[in-house]
């Protein structure tokens, strides 16, 4: 009795402990990933689990004792590892494609054979696991795609992105940055990407870099890279580090970007800013040159008119006052034309009048004008022209004699002793016929750190010579820009200090034959002999300033003129209505009526009589502007007697031919 009590509780203990086992092992089918079946050695499913029935539909009833591959079609092709299962090989098979009726999905699947021998009795099982792996490769291919996506955005991106390794060795690099270098992927890898880096940049660049790693943090470095055409371009490098999901470390990602523009336009901001700075120093030195140039004149001007008015100082002394107010009013007069013309020059305002005139004759005028000048220095002044000159040409003779008279008044007022040399030669350059014009001097001369600041405008050669000679420092400047505006040139060939220079200054120019048409510069003599035929010429004077009244009236009573004077272009109107002038004189800016409104009414009634424009604005445009509507000709002020009366008696033709 005792022993079949104990028997049976054996029995009992050993079911409730097959009981929990098969339990178990229930359990872990039912929640295993893996669906599964079993075969035998005839390939006839055992056993078809819980989860292969959710998967395939088809319960565990209907699919035993089929043949494997009527449920699980897709297995017709492995039916070669199903009979090496039976014989003892494990093997498997990835990412096969199936779609089960019952889910109507595509889905991909890990598939495991595996051999099972319970007992040496027992004749061979295979077990299939089967595990779906549809949502991994939705993720692999999600993963797939969004690298896809990253990959087209760092390609696409106007900047050079690149990834780089816990050691700093690169592992990507977009598309950017390899059509720049002109190199591959796989020879940027690693450290390859180093070779195109400046080798004066390497060691620094690399340093930088491998601290910052070291350091793990955001790092910024400058160096220059070399691109496909073996050019070195300004990168602006940046890293991040990147941590992965768990926090660790493992790399860097990074860009550069190409700043050698924003470097040169920085390196030429800084230049302008030094050149703007020197500029406004120079400048600065200028004008308060200028304005001693100015007052000393304008000093004297009103010192000496001052003086004048006492009535004690005897005719001599009188006469050398007047004659300086003079000299100091045409120096005065000269400084304010430099800067004028050099103004209109740098707006590219400026505008050259070619007209055909005689050389010689010009020759002749510098001539005339600097003789007396040198001779008051105790120098000597020549003049050399070459035999195979022409007698006339066409080019700008004003503008030919303002850089000749720059040149040569500047040879002798820096020349002491000895003297002061005008060459003129013409030769041929190709189609080109030139003239060549050579000063020489024994003066001053120019220190050779110097020489090369001549020609710049606002700049002389240094504040003492400033102060000594005197001088703005546009004459050179100046006359350089107009020799170039005649398609010609102005330098210096040669100078010593306190030997003297040359300066050598040519233009193209087109020899004429027209004798006619030619424009003469008379000399004194001939001018006198002229003037002294225009007794008895009736002219109307309109000016509402009294003292260009008087100037004028100084100027040309002595040659025997009938002189009428309106103080506005309604008197001047009304005046030539009723008398017969030979010439008018007309002020343009004047009230009631300016000198336009004047002019257009008194041709209403009178479309003969020659009419001079009288004004203060030098610019070619004015002149244009006053024949343009009607004017016969253009006199600026302040009036050069020489000329008024020349343009007198051009216009009442009382010159004898």
């Amino acid at each position: 009795m005792s022993s079949h009590l104990t028997d049976s509780s054996v029995f009992e203990t050993h079911l409730e402990c097959l009981e929990q086992a098969l339990g178990f092992t229930n359990h872990i089918i039912k929640n295993t990933p893996y669906a599964f079946c079993l075969f035998d050695d005839h390939l006839q499913i055992n056993f078809w689990s819980c989860t292969l029935a959710d998967l395939s539909g088809i319960q565990n009833d209907r699919a035993k004792g089929s043949q494997v591959d009527i449920f699980l079609p897709f297995l017709k092709n492995e039916i070669t590892k199903l009979r090496a299962c039976l014989d003892g090989k494990q093997s498997s098979t990835i990412n096969i494609p199936y779609e089960f009726e019952n889910s109507k999905i595509r889905s991909f699947y890990d598939i495991h054979y595996i051999p099972i021998i319970l007992s040496s009795q027992d004749s061979a099982k295979g077990l299939i696991l089967i595990k779906d792996l549809s949502t991994d490769v939705l993720i692999q291919n999600k993963l797939l795609e969004s690298e896809d996506r990253f990959k087209n955005l760092a390609d696409a991106a106007p900047v050079f992105l690149w990834l780089a390794q816990e050691d700093g060795s690169c592992t990507y690099f977009n598309q950017s940055w390899l059509d720049f270098t002109g190199k591959t992927l796989d020879q940027e890898k690693g450290f390859g990407w180093a070779e195109g880096i400046h080798p004066d940049d390497l060691p620094r660049c690399l340093r930088s870099i491998a601290n910052d790693f070291e350091n793990r943090k955001y790092f910024e470095t400058e160096y220059r890279l070399k691109n496909r055409y073996g050019e070195y371009r300004w990168m602006m490098a940046r890293g991040i580090p990147r941590y992965n999901g768990d926090g660790k470390f493992s790399g860097f990602t990074g860009s550069c970007i190409d700043i050698t523009d924003h470097k040169i336009l920085v390196t030429e901001l800084q230049a302008a800013k030094v050149a703007a700075d020197t500029a406004s120093v120079i400048k600065t030195q200028f004008l308060a040159n200028v304005s001693h140039e100015i007052r000393t004149p304008l000093g004297i001007i009103i010192g000496f008119a001052d003086i004048l008015r006492n009535e004690q100082i005897s005719a001599d002394e009188r006469n050398g006052l007047l004659d300086r107010i003079l000299k100091s009013g045409n120096q005065l007069l000269h400084i304010i034309d430099d800067v004028l013309d050099v103004s209109k020059v740098e707006a590219n305002k400026f505008e050259i009048e070619l007209i055909d005139f005689s050389i010689k004759d010009l020759i002749n005028e510098i001539k005339e004008l600097f003789e007396f000048r040198a001779q008051e220095k105790g120098l000597i002044f020549k003049t050399i022209i070459s035999e195979n000159m022409p007698d006339y040409v066409k080019s700008d003779p004003t503008r030919m004699k303002q850089i000749l008279i720059n040149i040569i008044g500047n040879s002798i007022k820096f020349t002491s002793e000895g003297f002061v040399e005008l060459k003129i030669e013409s030769y041929q350059i190709g189609p080109k016929f030139c003239l060549g014009f050579t000063v020489t001097d024994t003066g001053l001369g120019i220190r050779d750190d110097y020489q090369n600041r001549i020609f710049k405008p606002f700049s002389q050669v240094d504040s003492s010579t400033t102060r000594k000679y005197g001088g703005t420092g546009l004459g050179l400047h100046l006359s350089r820009k107009l020799a170039q505006m005649l398609n010609g040139n102005l330098e210096l060939v040669t100078s010593k200090l306190y030997q003297g220079s040359t300066f050598f200054f040519h233009l193209p120019v087109l020899v004429v034959d027209s004798k006619e048409t030619a424009v003469h510069f008379p000399s004194q003599a001939e001018l006198q002999k002229k003037f002294n035929n225009l007794k008895g010429i009736r002219i109307l004077v309109a000016d509402d300033a009294e003292e260009n009244r008087i100037l004028i009236e100084k100027y040309l009573m002595p040659y025997g003129l009938v002189l009428k004077f309106a103080q506005n272009g309604l008197e001047a109107v009304e005046m030539a209505s009723r008398n017969d002038f030979d010439l008018i004189l007309m002020d343009i800016q004047m009230p009631e009526l300016d000198g336009y409104g004047a002019l257009t009414q008194i041709r209403e009634f009178n479309s003969d009589i020659p009419i001079i424009a009288l004004t203060a604005h030098a610019l070619k445009t004015e002149k244009d502007k006053c024949l343009a509507i009607g004017f016969c000709e253009h006199v600026t002020k302040p009036v050069n007697k020489q000329k008024l009366v020349s343009t007198i008696s051009a216009l009442t033709k009382k010159w004898p031919n």
